[in-house]
């Protein structure tokens, strides 16, 4: 628990970051970051969550 409290922690630092044009957010229901027998799992959500950012990436990449 002590690690999931400073790796929020250290995320909401990095996402401070005025260089930062996209985040994409996959779901991650009920994983914890030891569970490496998930990864494929993991690997399909944030896949998935990727893709639905491309029309917003598409959009700051015209604008720019």
């Amino acid at each position: 628990q002590e690690i999931d409290i400073l790796t929020n922690q250290l995320t909401k630092e990095v996402l401070k970051d005025d260089r930062i044009d996209v985040i994409i957010h996959p779901k991650f229901h009920g994983v914890k970051w030891i569970e490496f027998e998930k990864a494929m799992y993991l690997i399909k959500q944030g896949e998935r969550a990727a893709e639905r950012a491309i029309p917003n990436i598409k959009k700051l990449l015209k604008s720019k």
